[in-house]
């Protein structure tokens, strides 16, 4: 039996016959399999994102209240099967590992993020960072994000530096900086450093206005109202909207109900992220 073979690499093909060669080992095609096997994978990795992006578009198109399916009932077993194997939590060693490493590289590198969770919610999230990272590559390749554009590229928040990823429609005075900073408890941005550190002297919040609805550790959602917070809310959605391409809400908050999740510690509850709902109030009154 004869086998044509052909490598891109190197330009040429070649011709096996099985069992004409007796006594040689290994294969004739060693360094073309392994580049074949890598090709390949790049290939199925791409197929199963192309795919998993398809089904995402279908789920948007769903209806909202229709029964899950038994596919999505065992998916659910399954991740909290996979859940249940999270780690019980960091030994001290892995602390002082930790907080070395956030000492050497500051903001500069992604933190360690082994150990802190499931290895499931870990992959999950290295996963939508690969996805947001290549859909930030095709905005920029189709020249819809651009470097001299007038967009504000990072914002200090907190202890952290962000890098942004679309415009939001922040005043002009502030979008033409580039760089904007932002208190992380009432979320009022700022021009400079210095403005910021005297704001935080005197600033009094250290949570999300509205009620605490729910407690678990240190974590904490709270129910803000949009009517009774409007300039917090309407900060709020103007602070997503540099993450988000598709957000449309920014200034007319008043109709809905905003659930803003934190992680409280010994300076605060600070923000880890949010979703917005329409007030049962507003939709009784249309």
């Amino acid at each position: 039996m004869q086998v044509l073979g052909f490598c891109n690499c190197r330009r040429q093909t070649a011709l096996v016959s099985k069992g004409s060669a007796k006594g040689r080992k290994g294969c004739a095609f060693k360094g073309v399999c392994i580049l074949m096997v890598r090709a390949q994978s790049r290939d199925k990795q791409i197929e199963e994102r192309m795919l998993s992006h398809r089904q995402d578009d279908n789920n948007r198109h769903a209806t909202r209240h229709q029964a899950p399916t038994e596919r999505q009932l065992r998916y659910k077993e399954k991740v909290a099967e996979l859940r249940k194997k999270r780690n019980s939590g960091l030994s001290k060693e892995q602390k002082e590992k930790y907080m070395e490493h956030r000492q050497t590289y500051g903001n500069t590198r992604e933190p360690l993020l082994e150990n802190l969770t499931s290895e499931y919610d870990l992959d999950l999230f290295r996963r939508a960072q690969a996805r947001a990272s290549e859909d930030l590559e095709k905005l920029r390749l189709q020249g819809q994000i651009t470097e001299g554009s007038n967009m504000i590229k990072t914002i200090a928040f907190g202890r952290y530096e962000l890098d942004t990823w679309y415009h939001s429609p922040y005043p002009e005075e502030y979008a033409r900086l580039g760089r904007l900073y932002m208190c992380e408890f009432c979320l009022k941005y700022m021009k400079s450093q210095t403005i910021l550190r005297r704001h935080m002297a005197k600033c009094v919040w250290k949570h999300p206005p509205g009620d605490e609805i729910y407690r678990k550790g240190s974590i904490s959602v709270f129910e803000v109202d949009g009517k009774k917070n409007k300039i917090y809310c309407q900060n709020l959605c103007l602070l997503a909207k540099l993450f988000l391409d598709h957000k449309t809400l920014y200034y007319d908050v008043e109709p809905f109900l905003f659930y803003v999740m934190t992680e409280a510690d010994n300076t605060g509850c600070h923000l880890i992220g949010y979703f917005s709902k329409v007030s049962r109030i507003w939709t009784l009154r249309s």
